[in-house]
């Protein structure tokens, strides 16, 4: 898990397991009211997919998000995997 403070705003970003699909998840959900603001797939270290969301989302957000999934795909590059 990563707290990240983006324009002021904090966020949680965190790893899921898929339960019913080999596929695991990556979310990010603002700590002042736990909206999930993003959620990339992971289905292997290569094949990350950014899930449609209702609302917007800041770039920045999108982009820290992204970089934690790549760092937990891939954990024998050094990255920590929870």
């Amino acid at each position: 898990m990563k707290i990240a403070e983006i324009s002021g705003r904090q966020y949680r970003i965190f790893m899921v397991a898929g339960i019913h699909e080999d596929a695991s998840y990556v979310e990010c959900r603002a700590m002042d009211n736990g909206d999930c603001v993003c959620e990339i797939r992971i289905d292997s270290p290569e094949g990350l997919y950014l899930m449609p969301m209702a609302r917007e989302a800041d770039v920045d957000v999108v982009a820290e998000t992204i970089a934690y999934a790549k760092e937990v795909a891939r954990p024998s590059a050094g990255a920590a995997s929870n």
